[in-house]
């Protein structure tokens, strides 16, 4: 499937675009759910409202991200230090390297 804007988010001065790979990236789990649970019209239709919720979810993430960085807020390094460590001991046992 070719690959394409499916919305922009503008909030005062800042731009964001999400792409329709990104909203099938969110939404396969559930398609791949559906798939087992319907067909036709029906697979169809729970499809599209998948996609439409997956859509409305990235918008609302890139809104959060962007009242974020505008009212000057920061993560500290700690947390994302600690986060990556979470990662790679969940999903790459603990191997650095792998990661």
């Amino acid at each position: 499937m070719i690959n394409g804007i499916a919305a922009v988010v503008k909030s005062n001065d800042t731009t964001d675009v999400i792409t329709y790979s990104e909203v099938r990236v969110l939404s396969a789990p559930k398609e791949k759910l559906l798939r087992q649970q319907f067909q036709g019209e029906e697979l169809l239709t729970k499809m599209k409202e998948a996609r439409a919720a997956a859509l409305k979810d990235l918008v609302d993430r890139q809104l959060i991200i962007q009242a974020f960085k505008k009212e000057g807020y920061q993560i500290p390094d700690h947390y994302l230090d600690q986060r990556v460590q979470d990662i790679i001991r969940e999903n790459f046992n603990g191997d650095r390297n792998t990661f």
